[in-house]
Order: C-alpha cells, then structure tokens, then sequence
C-alpha cells in the first residue's frame, strides 16, 4: 500500500508465463527457479528499501532492485555448444527462452531463468552438463538437477509438486478476475450514466407537461374573453 504498481512490478511468479508450446517443462522451471519465485521486483533500490521499512511485509522478503541485478545469463555461444554435442534428437533451452514477460522486467527473468538449461532427458542433460565445452547446471523435465561440479539430484519431488503450475493457474484466474473488474466497472459507469439521463429526462418531462398545462389554461382564458 502506497507503493505504485510502476515501482514496485510484483513477485516473480506473477510476472511471467510459461509458453503454451513449453509447458511440458513446467517442473524444470520450477526447479530452476527454487525460492526466487517468491521474491519480489521493484524498480531500484530505493523502491527497495522503502518496501523494506514502510511496506509492513508479513514475512521476510527478498527483493530483486531491477537496476542493480547482475546479469549471469549462459551465452549464446556455450547454449550453440552445448546443442552440438546433445545427443541426436535431444532438445534443450535456455530457460529463459521457454517464458514470456513484459520487457521491463527483464534483468529479474534473467536473473532467475538465465543460468539453467532444460533438457528433455537425463541422457541430454548429463552430456552437456559434464561437457568440457559447456558445464553449465540443467534441468531435466522431471526436475533432476544437473551441476557441473559433478553433483546430480533428482528423485520425488516434495509433497504437493506441479507448484508452479498452481501458480500460473492463480495468476491467470486473477488477471481474469481483474479484467472481469474493470468490465463491471465499465457497465456500473454506464448504468449510472442511462439512470442520470433517465432522471433529467424524468425532470424536463414534468417541466414540459406543467408548461403545457400552463399553455392549456392561457388557451382557455382567450376562448372565453
């Protein structure tokens, strides 16, 4: 409260959608992501601080100052290496390459999806991962985690998966909800304008039939003098 909506762009997972034709990867961003989903993009700073000290947060909070971000997004040229030595048929991205979000936050997708590729399978992941011309962390699309120091970590995942795909759900149904909003408002505005011009209708009426009234009583003073 207080804070505008130019300043202060929202948390993560609201900020960005994943591409209808990708949603197959939906566990591999999440993964990807981890906490930063929840953490929260503000314009600068001082936007940050201001948030920190006055925004009366109900938890603690990491925010993600659009200004100050670094940028430790995988090159184009490792993400080319790394396709030439996938095995036939394999398929990877950038995991960034697999959302979509408003140009203005950027720096914050960059932050969070710039850093991992998706493979679609352990065989993709393990070769580009380990690679001397790669070695860079992947995520397969069941969510196991490919790091180049050599670690994979993988197995169920943690009770109450497909996060980020409620997360998507609850972003869209609010986007709904809002525009459902705006349409009512609309209406309501247009409703309340038919009912103001329905009442000086209303007035002018009465105005005009005691006018005639009026006319008809002088007509009949003149028909009888």
């Amino acid at each position: 409260r207080g804070f505008g909506r130019s300043k202060v762009k929202g948390v993560v997972s609201k900020l960005f959608h994943i591409k209808p034709e990708f949603t197959a990867y939906h566990r591999a961003l999440e993964v990807a992501a981890g906490g930063r989903l929840f953490f929260v993009v503000v314009d600068n700073e001082e936007t940050g601080k201001a948030l920190l000290d006055r925004g009366q947060l109900r938890r603690r909070v990491t925010i993600i100052p659009l200004n100050k971000i670094a940028d430790h997004t995988i090159s184009a040229h490792t993400v080319t290496q790394a396709r030439n030595v996938m095995p036939p048929g394999g398929e990877l991205y950038l995991a960034m390459e697999i959302v979509g979000f408003q140009r203005e936050v950027e720096s914050a997708m960059k932050y969070v999806f710039g850093n991992h590729l998706v493979c679609d399978t352990p065989e993709t992941a393990k070769q580009v991962t380990f690679h001397p011309n790669v070695r860079v962390r992947s995520v397969t699309k069941d969510g196991d985690v490919y790091d180049p120091m050599g670690t994979i970590t993988g197995g169920s995942m943690p009770k109450g998966g497909n996060l980020l795909m409620r997360l998507q759900e609850l972003a869209d149904m609010e986007k709904r909800v809002y525009q459902q909003h705006k349409e009512y408002e609309h209406a309501a505005a247009q409703v309340q304008h038919m009912h103001t011009a329905y009442t000086e209708y209303m007035i002018v009426d009465r105005e005009l039939k005691c006018k005639e009234h009026e006319l008809s009583l002088i007509e009949e003073r003149i028909s009888r003098s």
